[in-house]
């Protein structure tokens, strides 16, 4: 009888769960039995005084533990987004991927805008830019016929 795909992973899945179980439950015994010494002669024996600075240095360093995690989990957030990009001659940023275009103003102030495919007139002549959207910044580049032909077929 064959077992489906699916049904194998969990299966699979659970033995290796109910094995680790296993393996920490009986652990946790053999810490127990070893530890009841130390607990029952040693901790005794040292003041209360002593005692409360070990938690207290204890407490430190999980909470400077939990401060260096948090930062390599969420620091340097603009850092990894810069990655994304590279820069074009013109003045704007790429994204490496979608080939999106962002600012190159505000990129450097840490604002991903994205740039916008505009018509400009001047003196009579259409032409057609790629503006930022932020309003404060309002820059443009000019666009070439295959930007405007990918954008229009998009």
């Amino acid at each position: 009888m064959k077992i489906r795909e699916f049904l194998r992973q969990y299966l699979i899945q659970g033995l290796v769960t109910g094995i680790i179980g296993a393996l920490g439950w009986s652990l946790a015994a053999i810490v127990k039995e070893v530890s009841s010494p130390l607990l029952i002669y040693v901790v005794p024996s040292i003041s209360k005084l002593a005692l409360l600075w070990l938690c207290l240095i204890l407490f430190l360093i999980c909470i400077l533990l939990s401060v260096w995690v948090g930062f390599l989990t969420y620091g340097d957030k603009w850092k990894r987004i810069k990655k994304q990009y590279h820069f074009d001659t013109r003045g704007f940023y790429v994204h490496q991927k979608s080939g999106a275009f962002v600012c190159g103003n505000c990129f450097t102030k840490s604002v991903e805008s994205p740039l916008a495919l505009q018509g400009l007139s001047d003196h009579g002549q259409y032409i057609d830019v790629w503006r930022c959207q932020i309003n404060e910044c309002k820059d443009i580049w000019p666009a070439t016929g295959d930007e405007v032909k990918k954008h229009d077929l998009a």
